[in-house]
């Protein structure tokens, strides 16, 4: 199974932390459509294997973003797999957009860089509203993209989150993916993740998901740091 043995002493943790979670999740960490504070920085590291399925490889993922003002935020959105060598990196720029929509806020985006090795130009668009009920707080949110890659392929993606602050930096992540690309059949997935502090500014992801479209489960192991 590919990428096995970085994982395979991880997965029982995994699996069993990610079903103890009190709530559903989600932060304000990876922003969507809040803005990074400027001159702030936030950097995310992960690794995904699979545990169930077709095996398709481990997948590594890294996410920064940083406040150049603070209402345009910098990023990079970039990850491979690491037994195939499909690569992604993007590089993006992400401004509010003034709808005059109370407690809702839109973002547009544009990014530029390369889908397994072809030039791509991805736009984007996403939504974000915080929450706070008698229960929990947290935030929910929808990003959108689609990506013109040269050649005449394109890769469309939507990702919905629902999140809980736990307090004290503990949060839950629920997200439902969806990806639809030119080269092949559009694929749905349901993740869920456990966001654990560590020390101040530092803490770690665990999560798993579904897809439905090659009946595949995953486990997740990551980072994210606040600078």
């Amino acid at each position: 199974m590919g990428g096995s043995g970085v994982l395979a002493p991880l997965r029982s943790a995994a699996i069993a932390a990610v079903l103890l979670w009190p709530h559903l999740p989600s932060s304000q960490a990876q922003a969507g459509a809040w803005p990074r504070a400027e001159g702030a920085s936030f950097l995310s590291f992960s690794v995904q294997d699979q545990i169930d399925g077709p095996d398709f490889g481990a997948y590594a993922s890294l996410f920064y973003e940083y406040g150049l003002t603070d209402t345009l935020t910098f990023g990079i959105d970039a990850g491979g797999n690491l037994d195939i060598g499909d690569r992604r990196a993007i590089l993006f720029l992400r401004h509010p957009i003034a709808l005059g929509t109370g407690a809702n806020l839109f973002a547009g985006e544009i990014g530029l860089g390369t889908e397994n090795g072809d030039a791509a130009l991805r736009p984007g668009i996403s939504w974000g509203r915080s929450y706070e009920t008698g229960w929990a707080k947290g935030w929910m949110g929808i990003e959108s993209s689609y990506a013109l890659i040269s050649g005449g392929g394109s890769l469309a993606k939507v990702d919905a989150t629902f999140g809980v602050d736990h307090g004290a930096g503990a949060l839950s992540i629920l997200q439902f993916q969806y990806a639809n690309g030119s080269d092949g059949p559009s694929t749905q997935a349901l993740e869920a993740s456990r966001i654990i502090p560590v020390v101040e500014g530092f803490k770690i992801e665990i999560g798993a998901s579904y897809e439905a479209q090659y009946e595949t489960t995953q486990v997740k192991l990551g980072f994210w740091k606040d600078f």
